[in-house]
């Protein structure tokens, strides 16, 4: 088995799969690369945290933490947007 080297989510959990075994710093690499191929994605940056804190880097883990919470809000409010407009486009055809 190889691991595909564009795919973030195979550099999350590879990543995910070092920091089980506490190996803090090559979890912190694979989810690096993971971030660098897909940056908004708050499960990511939740487990970059979760290693941070592990290798005892609390400054970068509250980064992290901060910068989840960013991309959570960030994405709620894209969410209502999209709900917004499908319930004004199904009201339309509702009422022609």
């Amino acid at each position: 088995m190889t691991l595909n080297r564009a795919n973030p989510i195979a550099w999350n959990n590879l990543g995910f799969n070092y920091s089980l075994l506490e190996e803090y710093k090559t979890a912190i690499r694979c989810y690096k690369k993971a971030i660098m191929l897909e940056p908004d994605d708050p499960e990511t940056w939740e487990n970059l945290r979760y290693a941070h804190y592990g290798n005892e880097d609390y400054e970068k883990a509250e980064y992290c933490e901060k910068k989840v919470e960013k991309l959570k809000k960030k994405s709620s409010l894209g969410s209502e947007q999209k709900e917004e407009k499908s319930v004004r486009e199904s009201s339309k055809s509702y009422y022609i």
